[in-house]
């Protein structure tokens, strides 16, 4: 699996290129009654409310928590996950989908590693 959620913006740097997103930023056209979110990069999320005439910040995050991820993963006995499905995860909540939907097709696809044996 080659794809990752890249930048909603055209332009990401001086190459013309559109970046992968590092963060989930809110945007709200009525002052914050109704709020979308919108994949972005470092270079776009560090100037997003500039001249912004409504103040989400409080709402954004970043595009996923890994470690939330694989404690998902981990509850259903499967191993750490690979780097294809850390990507997948990140498509699929980028999209809106919850962790656990996510962890769920994540281990489904079999994008897990054999889980550690336990020692005592």
């Amino acid at each position: 699996m080659s794809t990752v959620v890249l930048c909603h913006m055209d332009c990401c740097n001086a190459d013309g290129d559109r970046l992968p997103a590092a963060r989930v930023l809110a945007q709200s056209v009525d002052q914050g009654a109704n709020v979308s979110y919108a994949p972005c990069c470092e270079t776009h999320s560090a100037n997003w409310w500039d001249g912004s005439d409504w103040d989400g910040r409080h709402l954004d995050k970043p595009l996923m928590d890994v470690p939330k991820l694989e404690d998902y993963v981990a509850s259903h006995g499967f191993g750490d996950v690979t780097q294809d499905g850390i990507q997948l995860a990140q498509i699929l909540i980028a999209r809106g989908d919850d962790y656990a939907t996510a962890a769920a097709e994540v281990t489904a696809r079999g994008f897990t590693e054999a889980p550690e044996e336990l020692t005592d």
